[in-house]
């Protein structure tokens, strides 16, 4: 007997995990994406030979998910120190976790921005953490990250040293109003594993995933605008029947996306040096300013390139946005912007959840549609994943 015909809308991480898992159970779906390539927001350009991911994106090691599909041997990783370099006042300094890199003990220890309490407390916290598992963590009431944090007594001193501007690199937002339970899920992931990009860019993860494919027809460049009855509606005037159909991250087909988005921009600059090491992370605290985060990598010539980060100004010309991150580049980071090769702009950055959960199964009010994508659990990775088997998992 036939396999029903399954066809998955949406090729990013959650659809390509769908399909990965239906191939597993003998189907040979049908992938459907807009994008000329796989990724969803997983993206990345070429630039003279050199990787620019659109927006800076890190791939945490501790995933379980990641762990249990991906092959971080052959996406050749460049791992990040588990810390920052801090800037604050036109001062650098160091802070990270000398549990695990033994290189940060003396700048812990001498880090004027936290007190001994502030110390001990992110010790404690991670400890904690460790013991919890994921499921844990998003079962509980949360409160605001900013909430959490005063509410277990660190200081506004590190609070604003360190606290605001990493976790605004993540959540892309400033005032740490992203839920504690986020903030504890990703906390724990950082604790326990390592942050890493993919030599050949954040798309190497996806791409990864669809070279695993074996029986999955992609149809991509194709736009999928409504469904009638059985039938899948495209752009370009063509139809698809299906019998069960998947839509990852494009619950919107069927009134049910997502409609506030995080945005941010995502800005490359050739500099006369590299102003720090390409395995550190550096914060800006000055929130008067435009960057949030900046770090460093090298071009086929050897030549440094600095990515920085700038959170919302979504209503900003690009040409405004990279003349005033020269220079801020300059007279607060003392880093000489050489040129600017590429500047993204991306509106949907990173879904808004006010409260986030672990993936669970989105209802689509039809038996033969299923919904999946971390947009409606917790942005994340792991999420994206582990909703794509969890639809597999019902088919």
């Amino acid at each position: 007997m036939a396999k029903p015909k399954i066809v998955i809308v949406g090729a990013g991480v959650s659809g390509l995990i769908c399909a990965l898992e239906l191939e597993g159970k003998g189907y040979a779906p049908v992938l459907i994406d807009e994008l000329p390539e796989v990724g969803g927001r997983l993206q990345t350009v070429i630039h003279e030979g050199t990787y620019l991911d659109k927006g800076f994106q890190v791939l945490l090691t501790a995933y379980p998910m990641v762990r249990q599909y991906l092959d971080l041997e052959a996406l050749s990783l460049s791992y990040f120190r588990p810390g920052a370099l801090i800037v604050n006042q036109g001062t650098a300094y160091l802070w990270g976790d000398p549990l695990r890199d033994s290189s940060f003990l003396k700048a812990v220890i001498q880090f004027p921005l936290a007190t001994w309490s502030d110390k001990w407390k992110v010790f404690q916290l991670s400890r904690m953490l460790k013991r919890q598992s994921i499921e844990t963590i998003f079962s509980k009431q949360g409160s605001t990250t900013l909430d959490y944090l005063q509410d277990l007594g660190f200081s506004d001193q590190i609070i604003h040293a360190f606290f605001k501007p990493f976790f605004a690199g993540i959540f892309l937002e400033k005032d740490l109003a992203t839920s504690s339970n986020m903030f504890e899920f990703v906390f724990k992931m950082f604790g326990e594993g390592y942050a890493a990009i993919p030599s050949e860019g954040i798309q190497a993860i996806p791409l990864q995933l669809k070279s695993k494919l074996n029986n999955t027809t992609f149809l991509l460049n194709t736009k999928a605008e409504s469904i009638v009855g059985n039938t899948l509606k495209l752009k370009d005037g063509n139809t698809i029947a299906f019998d069960q159909l998947v839509l990852a991250g494009t619950g919107h087909l069927v009134n049910q996306g997502i409609s506030a988005w995080r945005s941010c921009w995502n800005l490359y600059f050739k500099t006369d040096q590299a102003y720090l090491a390409d395995d550190i992370i550096g914060l800006q605290t000055d929130s008067t300013g435009l960057i949030n985060n900046f770090s460093f990598l090298f071009n086929e010539s050897g030549e440094p390139i600095i990515s920085v980060t700038v959170i919302g100004e979504s209503d900003q010309e690009a040409s405004s946005i990279t003349a005033a991150v020269e220079s801020e580049l300059w007279t607060s980071l003392g880093i000489n912007a050489v040129e600017c090769i590429q500047v993204f702009q991306i509106n949907q950055a990173l879904p808004i959840i006010d409260n986030p959960i672990a993936p669970k199964q989105v209802s689509s009010n039809r038996p033969d549609i299923f919904i999946c994508g971390d947009l409606y659990s917790n942005a994340s990775l792991h999420a994206a994943m582990e909703s794509g088997k969890q639809v597999a998992d019902q088919l």
